[in-house]
C-alpha cells in the first residue's frame, strides 16, 4: 500500500513531506545521558508542532526509559526510531481501562515506530514471584490510521495492545470526521410491528435482515397449523375470530394477530378426526322430546324424506371396530371443549410470531388454561353489557 511504500522511503532516506514535494525531515535526539535535545521521549513528542505535515524523526538513544509515552491526534508524522529492541527499553506499570493503561499509545495518523520495546510491568513477577491477582494493563495501543510498527517487542502479561480500526473515530486530515450513520425516522425507535390483520387476503412479505438472513412478515391472515395437546394431533384450521389478548383491548377490536394473542378456530377438522379415531362424532345437539313425538299421520307423509336424508352409516371391518372400541375404554372428553364442540369454534392461543415467521401457528387451550380465559372473556362481555 502507498503509505507503507512512502514510510520505508523515509526510513531509508529521512526525507519526506506528506503535502509539498520532498523536504528535509526534521530529526531530535533523546539520550539519558544529556548528550541529546530531551532527556524523555514524552519531552521529544510535545516539541511537535500540532497539525504537523512533514516527518518528524525522534531518535531514541539505548538506554531503559521509565516513563508513559502518549502521541495526541493533533501531531501525525512522526517516527519514533530506536537503537534496537535489546538496547533501547520503555517501561511503565499503570493499569485500569485499555484506554487508560498502555505505556504507549498514539492517536495520531501516520505514526511509524521502530526498534523499541514497550513494556508494562504492572502484572510481571515480583521478586521472582507471580502475583496472584492479573489485573487489565495494556502495553499499546494504536487509535490512529496508517500506523506501522518496524521490529518492535511489545511485551506484557493480559491485554497487550489494543488497536482501534473503526472509521467512526477517525479524522480526517481536514480536520473532518465521518458523519455517523442515522438510520430513518421511522426506524429510531425500533422496527415498526407488522399489525398482522385477520383477513382472508392472505399476504405475507419476504425479508431480508441482518446477516443476509430472511424472514416473512406476514400482514394478513386467517389460517393456522393448532395442535390439540390431550390428543396429541395437530390440523390446519381456519381462524375465525380473535376474543382476547392480554395487553392491548384494541388488538382484539382490530383483530390483529399476535403471539399470546386468544383466537377461535373452526372446530371442523378436530371434529372429524374425533369420529374418524373414536367413531364418536361429537358436537351434535340432542333432540327434544317434543320434536320426537308426532302425528302417525304426518309421520307416515314424513317418513320417506326424514329416510332420504338421513346419512348412510359406512360399514367398518371388524379389525377397525375393535380398534375403535379399544380407544374409547381411555377416552376423555373435557366438558368444556365438548360444549365448544357444539358451537363449532374452539378457543386457541396463537403460539408463533406472525410478523417474524409469517405463520399464524398454536395450540387449542384446555384444563385450567381454558378456564381461566372462558372467566376473562365472560368478564369483558359483561363489562361491555354495562
Amino acid at each position: 500500500m502507498w503509505f507503507f511504500v512512502q514510510q520505508q522511503s523515509v526510513l531509508r532516506t529521512g526525507h519526506g513531506s506528506c503535502m509539498d514535494g520532498l523536504k528535509k525531515a526534521e530529526q531530535v535526539f533523546v539520550d539519558q545521558s544529556g548528550n541529546g535535545n530531551f532527556t524523555t521521549i514524552q519531552k521529544a513528542i510535545d516539541s511537535v508542532p500540532a497539525n504537523n505535515r512533514n516527518w518528524f524523526f525522534i531518535n531514541v538513544a539505548a538506554g531503559l526509559y521509565k516513563e508513559k509515552i502518549k502521541i495526541p491526534r493533533d501531531k501525525p508524522f512522526i517516527v519514533l526510531m530506536g537503537a534496537g529492541t535489546s538496547k533501547t527499553r520503555v517501561e511503565w506499570d499503570d493499569h485500569a481501562t485499555t484506554e487508560q493503561s498502555p505505556t504507549f499509545a498514539t492517536s495520531a495518523n501516520n505514526t511509524v515506530v521502530k526498534s523499541l520495546t514497550f513494556v508494562n510491568m504492572y502484572n510481571l513477577p515480583n521478586n521472582g514471584k507471580a502475583k496472584k491477582n492479573i489485573t487489565q494493563a495494556a502495553a499499546a495501543m494504536i487509535e490512529g490510521d496508517k500506523c506501522a510498527f518496524y521490529s518492535n517487542l511489545i511485551y506484557g502479561t493480559w491485554f497487550l495492545i489494543g488497536i482501534s480500526r473503526d472509521s467512526i473515530h477517525k479524522r480526517r486530515a481536514t480536520g473532518g470526521k465521518q458523519k455517523g450513520w442515522r438510520k430513518k425516522r421511522k426506524y429510531e425507535m425500533g422496527r415498526q410491528p407488522a399489525n398482522t390483520k385477520l383477513s382472508s387476503n392472505k399476504t405475507v412479505r419476504r425479508i431480508r435482515v441482518r446477516g443476509g438472513n430472511v424472514k416473512w412478515r406476514a400482514l394478513r391472515l386467517d389460517t393456522g397449523n393448532y395442535s390439540w395437546g390431550s390428543e396429541a394431533v395437530t390440523r390446519k384450521t381456519r381462524v375465525l375470530d380473535v376474543v382476547y389478548n392480554a395487553s392491548n383491548n384494541e388488538l382484539v377490536r382490530t383483530k390483529t394477530l399476535v403471539k399470546s394473542a386468544i383466537v377461535q378456530v373452526d372446530a371442523a377438522p378436530f371434529k372429524q378426526w374425533y369420529l374418524q379415531h373414536y367413531g364418536v362424532e361429537v358436537g351434535r345437539k340432542k333432540k327434544t322430546a317434543p320434536s320426537a313425538a308426532k302425528k302417525e299421520g304426518e309421520d307416515g307423509e314424513e317418513a320417506a324424506p326424514a329416510a332420504a336424508a338421513a346419512p348412510e352409516e359406512v360399514k367398518k371391518s371388524n379389525h377397525v371396530q375393535r380398534k375403535i372400541e379399544s380407544r374409547q375404554e381411555g377416552r376423555s372428553l373435557d366438558s368444556h371443549i365438548e360444549d365448544q364442540f357444539a358451537s363449532g369454534r374452539l378457543l386457541a392461543c396463537i403460539s408463533s410470531r406472525p410478523g417474524q415467521c409469517g405463520r399464524a401457528d398454536g395450540y387449542i387451550l384446555e384444563g385450567k388454561e381454558l378456564e381461566f380465559y372462558q372467566k376473562k372473556i365472560q368478564k369483558k362481555k359483561g363489562k361491555g353489557a354495562a
